[in-house]
């Protein structure tokens, strides 16, 4: 059980990051904008593993 909750805690920062740094330094979008899609982004990886722990 602890192993599907860091791996889903990982996905989620690692998604996070991903999106943050596309949008922030790719895209020259503002900061707001770039935490918005963070969040959207960390919650779809944390949802898809969680899903995928299911399995």
């Amino acid at each position: 059980m602890r192993g599907s909750w860091q791996s889903l805690v990982f996905h989620a920062a690692g998604a996070a990051a991903f999106f943050f740094v596309l949008q922030k330094f790719l895209m020259k979008s503002d900061t707001e904008t770039s935490l918005v899609w963070a969040f959207a982004g960390g919650a779809g990886a944390a949802w898809l593993a969680w899903h995928q722990s299911k399995r």
